[in-house]
């Protein structure tokens, strides 16, 4: 697939809101086809399968998107304690320093993604009550 030319015949605008990706062992091959150069992502999760797959992707997308700029703020998601499947990134010109801070979660442990909203939207929903 060559995306530069998907983009341009459908007129996508240089800022997206939102990427998933969730390809299995084809998502390095996707990202490095992605036109990153002309192209801008808010929000991106990406599924590196690490309880399945390994350590290779989840390495590789993790120096990908840093390189880039990219910061991650909801590292490890998991269904539970154990396996870790998604990472959750932002780019900084595109999303604020304060909801940046608000979302940002502790790296380097596996984070249940369950617990990550119901304690996250509970935080931001007390802020508002103020």
């Amino acid at each position: 697939m060559d995306y530069t030319n998907l983009f341009n015949l459908h007129c996508v605008e240089p800022v997206i809101d939102y990427l998933q990706i969730d390809c299995d062992e084809a998502s390095i091959e996707i990202l490095e086809k992605l036109p990153f150069e002309t192209h801008k992502f808010g929000v991106i999760t990406f599924e590196h399968d690490r309880w399945y797959s390994g350590d290779h992707i989840y390495n590789e997308s993790r120096k990908f998107f840093t390189d880039l700029g990219y910061v991650r703020l909801v590292p490890n998601i998991a269904p539970d304690n154990r396996q870790d499947y998604e990472d959750w990134y932002v780019h900084p010109d595109l999303v604020d320093s304060k909801t940046m801070k608000k979302m940002k979660i502790e790296q380097g442990r596996i984070n249940k993604s369950q617990d990550y909203m119901i304690k996250k939207t509970k935080n931001i929903s007390n802020e508002y009550k103020g």
